[in-house]
């Protein structure tokens, strides 16, 4: 009995998983900030932890995945709407090269070198 409730949330978890990558991830995959690589992780321990902790049933793991898609839509959403939302989120972008040439004030304030550039 164990075996097949383990087999049935990681069958459901793998679904999920699936659509909610297709629905919300498609930003996940392309470009990934560090928003959206926490996001992944959590996604992904969501299910994990569900997994394997007895006490936790289908619909526990149904509903935290659930609820983390729902909330990385709306900021993805908001992000997409309003400027301020995607700055907090994803920070804003910094141009390493202008008019063909290195700003080395830039990579300072990245933590860059030339040879990450």
């Amino acid at each position: 009995m164990h075996v097949l409730n383990i087999t049935m949330e990681l069958i459901v978890g793998f679904f999920l998983l699936f659509f909610i990558f297709k629905f919300v991830g498609k930003k996940i995959i392309k470009q990934i900030s560090p928003f959206t690589f926490i996001a992944a992780i959590v996604l992904g321990e969501l299910l994990g932890n569900g997994l394997y902790h007895d006490d936790v049933g289908l619909f526990y793991i149904f509903y935290t995945m659930a609820l983390w898609s729902i909330l990385l839509f709306i900021v993805e959403f908001l992000g997409q709407k309003f400027l301020v939302v995607r700055g907090f989120f994803e920070g804003k972008p910094s141009a390493l090269i202008k008019h063909g040439i290195v700003d080395r004030e830039e990579l300072k304030k990245n933590r860059m070198n030339l040879n990450q550039l």
